[in-house]
């Protein structure tokens, strides 16, 4: 260990239930083979380091799993992390009120291997969140090793970053309490529908004891997945259809409270502390300031979701 620079996320606590969360912060990587030696949680999920007390933090890496072209039981596709990584000296889970600073968003970019970000200044942080969003390859999230330093310190031997980026402390956007939480809690949902039905109902599917008559409107993709039965009068849907149709809804939702949270933090909040600060200096915020600052959202929203 570098006493003169120590990582300051060794030994401590993850919030949240998750798989093996001491392994990602007990200082090695070497003990990761593929099979154990990572932290593991479903996405969407929060994994929320407690550092114990506020640190001045100047440099965080951690390593996404790789196992390479060895892997098996698994899908074609490549495997590729989407996540966000937020800090706060907020105590998170207490209130809906914690303020967290995005440090960074991959949006549209997913990632394996080693992760790392130097802040441009150091910040007070004693919570570091990683927001698990999605994983190309399978439904897990799997984080070998984490780590969070005073200042930049220098890859261990023979290991490269597939990320490096220096992020810029005096811009960072903030949000209040939990990112894309519908999102979060649709996802959830559907993966417990399917057992629910198997192990507690006793059957795979779902019935809706409604005439045709009083059916609600469902979209069409829900509608094609049920049949209808003319003896019992009821409507039939598949339970492992339930969940792709909530699981497609809930990716849905993603798309749209990923961009309306990036309008909010890039457009509107701006708009909004500049219309607080002109009632601070006890300036009029006329019919015409009104009216042009909502021109300036949208142009500035259409600017945003252009490029």
């Amino acid at each position: 260990m570098n006493m003169d620079n120590p990582n300051v996320a060794l030994g401590k606590r993850v919030l949240e239930e998750c798989n093996t969360p001491e392994a990602m912060l007990d200082g090695s990587y070497k003990k990761f083979d593929g099979t154990k030696g990572y932290c593991g949680v479903h996405v969407p999920a929060y994994l929320t380091i407690d550092l114990g007390k506020n640190y001045e933090i100047g440099y965080i890496r951690f390593l996404l799993m790789n196992p390479g072209k060895n892997e098996n039981n698994h899908n074609s596709k490549p495997r590729e992390y989407f996540y966000r990584i937020l800090v706060s000296e907020d105590t998170p889970y207490i209130n809906g009120s914690t303020k967290w600073s995005v440090l960074y968003d991959s949006l549209g970019n997913g990632y394996v291997n080693w992760q790392c970000f130097t802040l441009s200044e150091p910040m007070q942080i004693r919570y570091i969140r990683i927001h698990a969003i999605d994983n190309r390859k399978n439904n897990g999230f799997h984080i070998v090793q984490f780590e969070a330093y005073n200042r930049p310190t220098e890859l261990y031997e023979g290991e490269t970053a597939s990320l490096d980026v220096t992020i810029d402390t005096a811009n960072v956007m903030c949000e209040i309490g939990d990112g894309m939480p519908l999102f979060k809690k649709l996802n959830d949902i559907s993966g417990l529908i399917s057992t629910i039905m198997r192990d507690e109902l006793g059957r795979s599917y779902l019935q809706m004891n409604v005439p045709e008559s009083s059916m609600p409107l469902m979209s069409k993709s829900v509608l094609n997945a049920m049949t209808y039965d003319e003896v019992t009068k009821t409507y039939n849907v598949q339970g492992d259809d339930m969940e792709r149709i909530i699981t497609n809804f809930a990716n849905d939702i993603k798309v749209l409270e990923r961009n309306s949270d990036g309008i909010e933090r890039a457009v509107i909040s701006p708009v909004q502390a500049e219309m607080v600060e002109s009632r601070r200096r006890n300036a009029p915020w006329t019919v015409w300031g009104f009216v042009s600052g909502i021109i300036s959202v949208a142009l500035a929203i259409m600017a945003w979701l252009n490029g």
